[in-house]
């Protein structure tokens, strides 16, 4: 009866040494989930600002090549079509 009681008694610390470890180990999950899910927001908001900026850029860019376009049309047109036009020469 003895051995059955210490036999009982081992089993329920066991048992509680098992849940403590399981509850600790469930409050390390959460608190890396936590922190990977930090980490991720933290990388997307810095995805988010990199896209933003490059499209900022080729955007500027883009714009600089419209005016610099629109420029060299005027300049065209002001400074006349004549020397673009070549004038066939007859001979007599």
């Amino acid at each position: 009866m003895e051995g059955h009681a210490h036999s009982f008694l081992a089993s329920k610390c066991d048992v509680k040494s098992m849940a403590e470890t399981y509850a600790s180990g469930v409050v390390i999950m959460k608190e890396l989930a936590n922190k990977i899910q930090r980490n991720t927001s933290s990388v997307s908001e810095k995805m988010n600002f990199a896209f933003s900026s490059q499209i900022e850029v080729i955007e500027n860019q883009d714009t600089t090549f419209q005016v610099a376009y629109k420029k060299h049309v005027i300049l065209m047109c002001s400074s006349g079509f004549e020397k673009f036009i070549v004038i066939p020469e007859f001979s007599e």
